[in-house]
């Protein structure tokens, strides 16, 4: 188990897409180098803090709402994940086109 950990790890520090992950309370756990290049915030700066921090304050609110609701007609994709009991634990949202500022 060890490895296969060692082996995401690297994998996600070498990705060149970025990659952010929020637990169900949006605090960001997790921040890749190239997510440091792209928000200009260091690992150390943003884990632990709320998501928000990474989304434009005007679009908080519409960005929550449509979070889960949100049709996809492009490429993207959004996981829900659970624990063992079912219950949502997170979610994961890939987008692979120019970034969205909102509606």
């Amino acid at each position: 188990m060890q490895n296969s950990r060692t082996l995401s790890d690297w994998i996600i520090e070498q990705a060149t897409d970025a990659i952010i992950y929020a637990d169900r309370s949006e605090t960001i756990q997790r921040w890749n180098a190239t997510a440091e290049v792209l928000f200009g915030h260091s690992a150390p700066e943003v884990i632990g803090s709320n998501l928000d921090l990474i989304i434009p304050e005007r679009l908080h609110a519409a960005y929550w709402r449509g979070f889960c609701n949100h049709e996809r007609h492009d490429a993207s994709a959004r996981l829900r994940h659970a624990d063992p009991r079912g219950a949502q634990d997170g979610a994961q949202a890939l987008r692979r086109d120019d970034f969205c500022t909102g509606p």
